[in-house]
C-alpha cells in the first residue's frame, strides 16, 4: 500500500473481493481559494490538519481514512456499520471543520466565505476500490449537483446502499 508523503494516510482503500461497506467521501469546497488566498504552504498545513480530524473521527468508529486525491479523501467503515454510522462520520466532519473558521478570501472581508467541506454518504466495495478516477468523476458530478443549489454551504448528501451507480455492482 501507498501512503501519502504530506498527510500521512494511505491512498485508495482496497477492500477484499465480495466486501461491501459504508463509506464516506469528502470534498473541500473551493479549495482553490485556499491556495490562492493563503499560498500553497497554508493550503498543505490545512490539508495535514484535515486528516488529523479525519482520523480522530474514524478512530470514534474504527474506520479507516484515505486520501483520494488533492482535497479528497475517504472514511471506509468497519464490517456492519450502516448508513446511519456514516452519516453521523459525514456530519461530524462537516461540523469539525466549520469550526476552523477559516476565510476561504481574506482579501475581500465584505464577501466573507468560510472553507467548507461536503460529503457524499454510501457504499464502497471491491470493485469501486479497483475503479477510482470513475468514483471520483461520478462523486464531483453529485457534489456538484448538490451544491448547485446551494453554494457555499457545507452539506450532508446521503447515498442509500441500494441506490449503485453502475460500476459498483459486485
Amino acid at each position: 500500500m501507498e501512503f501519502d508523503e504530506l498527510t500521512g494516510l494511505p491512498w485508495s482503500p482496497r477492500l477484499p473481493q465480495h466486501e461491501a461497506r459504508m463509506g464516506v467521501f469528502i470534498d473541500i469546497d473551493g479549495f482553490i481559494w485556499m491556495n490562492d488566498s493563503y499560498g500553497y504552504v497554508e493550503g498543505e498545513l490545512f490539508l495535514v490538519r484535515l486528516a488529523a480530524l479525519l482520523g480522530e473521527i474514524a478512530a470514534h468508529v474504527s474506520a479507516s481514512v484515505y486520501r483520494l486525491g488533492s482535497d479528497e479523501f475517504m472514511l471506509v467503515l468497519p464490517d456492519g456499520a450502516g448508513p446511519e454510522v456514516a452519516e453521523s462520520c459525514a456530519q461530524r466532519a462537516v461540523e469539525a471543520v466549520s469550526r476552523l473558521r477559516i476565510l476561504r478570501n481574506p482579501k475581500r472581508e465584505i464577501e466573507a466565505k468560510w472553507l467548507s467541506i461536503s460529503a457524499v454518504v454510501g457504499p464502497v466495495n471491491h470493485r469501486m476500490t479497483q475503479r477510482m478516477g470513475e468514483v471520483r468523476e461520478w462523486l464531483a458530478d453529485e457534489l456538484w449537483k448538490a451544491k448547485k443549489d446551494r453554494p457555499d454551504r457545507t452539506q450532508v448528501i446521503v447515498r442509500q446502499p441500494e441506490i449503485r451507480p453502475p460500476w459498483l455492482a459486485l
